[in-house]
């Protein structure tokens, strides 16, 4: 599976695998059931009502169906870099350059994809590019300067091996971890996959980084090592969450 290397606002360097054609093609399929569903819905409703049908004029009608055309620009804008299909799929749009995309590089996603799904048919050249480009890229992407990725990897034996543990009577030092979203966890979550690959002295340089960003955002303090921040953060969230499940 081809790595991307992606470095937060924090300067924290982190490994993602780039999304498979798999996903990304279930994806896509999930999101043409969604634009299709919407478009077969307003066309039955007009059409199915004369009042509507000849009452609407043609910008109105547009404008009704413009939200198909729209769609993954607008969801990508709004749902940082992800459609619905991309969500159920846990992939996601982010820069080569690892700056969040911005309106201009979604513009330019969503422009190229008609003409380069015009060629070759059904989207041929644009799974013949993300297979041989190496770092997940259609050619959108390679406009748009961005790629997309998994947002959960996959289980292996050193996550297996590390992931903390949580016993019954275990105490709660920061009840704020509650407050860490799905995308903070699975950011910390791959911070601390990345801290045992490196050499003592740059996984504490690592793990200290995160431990601010962390601090910060939680508005907290704590005398605790990065690692063992970082252990306890996860495990204070893991144990509210059971708890409140």
């Amino acid at each position: 599976m081809a790595i991307v290397k992606v470095i937060t606002a924090n300067n924290v360097e982190i490994e993602y695998e780039v999304a498979g054609i798999g996903d990304r093609a279930i994806a896509t399929l999930i999101d043409w059931v969604i634009m299709f569903a919407y478009f077969f819905i307003c066309f039955r409703i007009i059409n199915s009502n004369p009042s509507l049908k000849y009452g609407l004029s043609f910008m109105i009608q547009l404008l009704i169906y413009l939200p198909v055309f729209l769609y993954h620009l607008i969801c990508e804008m709004f749902l940082e870099g992800q459609s619905f299909g991309k969500k159920i799929m846990q992939i996601r749009v982010v820069m080569m350059d690892a700056g969040r995309p911005a309106f201009v590089n979604y513009f330019l996603r969503w422009i190229i994809t008609p003409v380069e799904f015009s060629f070759g048919g059904a989207g041929v050249v644009a799974l013949i590019s993300v297979a041989a480009n190496g770092k997940g890229q259609r050619l959108a992407d390679m406009a748009a300067g961005t790629t997309v990725i998994r947002l959960k990897p996959k289980t292996n034996i050193q996550e297996a091996v590390f992931a903390p543990k949580i016993n019954p009577d275990y105490v709660v030092q920061f009840p704020e971890a509650i407050n860490l979203t799905d995308r903070d966890l699975t950011l910390i979550k791959q911070v601390r996959r990345q801290i045992y690959r490196k050499s003592y002295e740059d996984a504490n340089y690592f793990a200290e980084k995160t431990k601010d960003s962390i601090c910060a955002k939680l508005g907290i303090q704590s005398d605790l090592d990065g690692i063992s921040f970082i252990d306890t953060i996860l495990k204070d969230n893991q144990y509210q969450v059971i708890e409140r499940g």
